[in-house]
């Protein structure tokens, strides 16, 4: 056997031994072991900060993230740089989705990442056209370098995925739901290699739907979930699981529901969300208990106010639900229209005189700043006062809410005005259904219809088609046929086969058979009479003397029968049937 002699190893240092131990733990997964064999590295070394700069965006510390990004642009200049600049966007726009910062972004763009990252920093920002148009020249960047690298079409499709994932996340963002969900189904769900694509497309795809389907959206949690959840970050997998509570809760799965509660409260904790999560399945189980600890432990005032009311509200304390919304609610609540609508409707519940009132303050309130929240306010005001009217109090007049579109607005306050101000009414409906095209009247001769008297003895007489060749000649005049006298024609009759008219029909005809004269009846004396009974029976004669016949002989043997005789029953009475014959 022959040996060949191999070239002895470079020696290792110690410092480079520990760094890649920690790349290798950072490959897999193990970010404490890789934190840990950081810390014992020089800090200020390239390398080390790139490793813990990657490290700290997985861990969502965001802030040392960019941090050491800054640290990084400052002691050094290479060709590394555009990308550690599209990471440093990356840290920001986390950022800024988790807190508010004030830090903005050099919106010099060299490659197709950073144009992508940027747009994800407009979309934080809620500069969503911006965010696609930057979306699209990135997604055309990409698809023209991986053409120009040779990549196949496969390779390129699975590139651009994320990119139209994002694209059609900006379209849900704006509420435009056809686009969103036309972008999140025109991405091919096969070509995806990349685990965290794949499950923000299964996560965000039903949120588009045009109708909920619970066991869809179940399937397809179901289907993210099986996937590397375990690369995708703090805040990417604490929506997962609060949706999967969600969909648990919705299809009724307690137990379900409690272990995604509790895996949601593993990546954030005790949070107001999870406080919300607990008190819907326990409103949903009627277990009043967990709904009034959670009422007094959340700190959103918001959530606080609409949980206190639905308390009272399910206790049946309208007068106490209405004291508190108007003691204690909060200022962002106040100047809405869901607040205006809550008193409102508990003034109904309370049967209070004018229900209405609240809408009208909100509408005069919002009636420079907001004039179409203002014209709705005043809109719901005016149907209230039409159903819930309690009291002589008017609906005011305010024309700079009114709409001559909006008829049935209009229509409502004339109506709540005829009550007790006419003259407003009837200034209301010349001004504003002067507008409505109603058929003119100037070419009815009222006189000669009142003194025409055959109008009251003559029948209707039914009129034709117009012809439209007179009608195009004679615009002004319209002609009308007098429809022809429907004539009613005779019917040749039926008549039976054998049928001769020189002969009467018989008048019994339509008789049945047994019914008619011609049917001999026989009563059953006659019928038995000439039948002879034997030794017993009366009849007499010739025909039934038998000594005067002649003897006669059978000669022939009988043949004797085949097989066993078979029993037969004598005297079997047979009953017969009685019918009509």
């Amino acid at each position: 056997m022959v040996k060949k002699n191999t070239a002895p190893l470079m020696p290792v240092s110690k410092e480079t031994e520990i760094f890649e131990d920690a790349y290798v733990a950072y490959r897999r997964f193990e970010n404490g072991k890789c934190l840990e064999l950081l810390n014992k590295l020089d800090q200020n070394e390239i390398r080390v900060m790139e490793l813990k700069t990657q490290l700290f965006y997985r861990l969502g510390q965001y802030g040392d993230a960019s941090n050491l990004y800054e640290k990084l642009f400052r002691q050094c200049s290479d060709d590394w740089e555009d990308e550690r600049n599209a990471n440093y966007m990356a840290c920001i726009t986390m950022q800024r989705s988790t807190k508010k910062i004030s830090t903005r972004i050099n919106p010099s763009l060299e490659t197709y990442e950073q144009h992508f990252n940027y747009a994800c920093y407009l979309i934080e920002d809620e500069n969503y056209t911006e965010a696609i148009k930057y979306l699209e020249k990135a997604q055309g960047m990409c698809k023209e370098i991986l053409l120009e690298d040779g990549f196949s079409d496969e390779e390129i499709e699975e590139e651009l995925a994320i990119i139209r994932v994002q694209i059609a996340y900006a379209y849900q963002k704006m509420h435009l739901k056809e686009k969103a969900r036309a972008a999140y189904e025109a991405i091919n769900r096969d070509l995806i290699s990349d685990s965290t694509t794949l499950i923000v497309l299964l996560n965000n795809l039903p949120t588009v739907q045009e109708k909920f389907n619970i066991n869809d959206t179940r399937k397809k949690i179901k289907s993210a979930m099986k996937l590397d959840t375990h690369k995708l970050n703090k805040n990417q997998q604490a929506v997962l699981a609060f949706n999967q509570a969600v969909i648990s809760h919705l299809s009724k799965s307690p137990e379900q529901f409690k272990k995604a509660l509790e895996e949601y409260k593993s990546i954030v904790g005790e949070t107001d969300n999870s406080k919300l999560l607990c008190i819907a399945e326990s409103l949903r189980s009627k277990d009043n208990s967990c709904v009034s600890e959670c009422c007094k432990t959340i700190n959103n005032e918001n959530y606080k106010f609409w949980l206190t009311i639905l308390a009272l509200i399910r206790s049946k304390d309208y007068i106490g639900a209405a004291n508190y919304a108007r003691k204690f609610v909060p200022s962002e609540i106040k100047n809405t229209l869901s607040y205006a609508g809550l008193l409102t409707s508990l003034d109904i519940f309370n049967k209070a005189e004018n229900p209405e009132t609240s809408l009208l303050d909100f509408a005069l309130a919002l009636e420079g700043s907001n004039k179409s929240l203002a014209r709705e306010a005043y809109a719901a005001a005016i149907r209230v006062s039409n159903s819930y009217k309690r009291g002589n109090s008017s609906i005011p007049i305010i024309e700079s809410l009114l709409s001559p579109d909006d008829k049935s607005t209009i229509v409502g306050l004339i109506k709540a005005l005829s009550r007790n101000n006419l003259s407003g009414a009837d200034q209301i409906a010349k001004k504003y259904l002067n507008s409505i095209n109603v058929p003119s009247t100037q070419s009815i001769d009222i006189d000669g219809i009142e003194n025409d008297d055959s109008i009251l003895y003559s029948q209707k007489s039914k009129t034709g088609r117009v012809d439209a060749s007179l009608k195009s000649e004679q615009k002004d005049t319209v002609i009308v046929e007098k429809a022809k006298k429907r004539v009613q024609r005779k019917r040749k009759p039926k008549l039976p086969k054998n049928y001769d008219p020189s002969k009467t029909p018989d008048p019994e005809r339509w008789l049945p058979k047994y019914e008619r004269t011609s049917k001999k009846n026989i009563s059953k004396k006659l019928r038995e009479k000439n039948i002879g009974k034997g030794s017993q029976g009366v009849a007499t004669g010739e025909n039934m003397d038998y000594s005067n016949r002649p003897a006669t002989f059978n000669n022939t043997p009988q043949s004797p029968p085949q097989g066993p005789r078979q029993q037969q029953k004598n005297n079997a009475a047979k009953k017969k049937k009685k019918g009509r014959k």
